[in-house]
């Protein structure tokens, strides 16, 4: 490979680098394109103004290993659940909004009970690559079920909504000897 190739492909490196950690951790910091493009070698420790700034690497494997950590997570979570159809969740309420946490009560709070329902908490958890919302509604219209704990993952279509993508369920027994959720339907 001749020297104009190497440089050329470094140059390239110096400037895909960045944009791609811009695009992942949305925004960019000024000194980026100054340290990218200088043409002094290994002096990428030290921005412009004397700051000790991350190796462009460092950082890029710090984001590859957060979402594939968070991965792993989502999918032990998903395993915890029993699966609920998307379908299923479009004949209650819209998959598509801008309010997580509304399209998942509306889906599985206490309006998703007939009676004897009593609370609903909802909680939201934000990740790298989507958010989950998880209801959580005790109630008494069951002899059998004390309560539905309903997990609801999301991923963002564009800068203000988001669409449900996979969701799921989980029961808490009232004649079970445990206080465990499971995905068993209740004796």
């Amino acid at each position: 490979m001749s020297d104009s190739e190497k440089q050329g492909d470094n140059f390239l490196s110096k400037i895909i680098a960045p944009i791609i950690i811009a695009l992942l951790v949305g925004g960019t910091s000024p000194w980026w394109w100054s340290e990218f493009i200088a043409d002094k070698p290994g002096d990428s420790s030290t921005s412009p103004n004397g700051v000790n700034s991350p190796n462009t690497q460092d950082l890029e494997q710090e984001i590859i290993d957060r979402i594939n950590r968070e991965s792993r997570q989502r999918n032990d979570e998903r395993d915890k659940y029993k699966l609920v159809s998307v379908r299923e969740i479009s004949s209650r309420t819209s998959t598509v909004g801008t309010d997580r946490k509304a399209i998942a009560f509306n889906a599985f709070g206490i309006t998703y009970f007939e009676e004897g329902s009593s609370t609903s908490d909802v909680f939201l958890d934000e990740y790298t690559e989507y958010s989950a919302v998880t209801v959580i509604s005790f109630h008494g219209g069951d002899d059998s079920v004390a309560g539905g704990r309903y997990r609801i993952e999301f991923e963002k279509i564009d800068e203000e909504r988001w669409q449900v993508v996979w969701a799921g369920r989980q029961w808490k027994c009232l004649r079970s000897n445990s206080d465990e959720w499971t995905t068993q339907l209740c004796p």
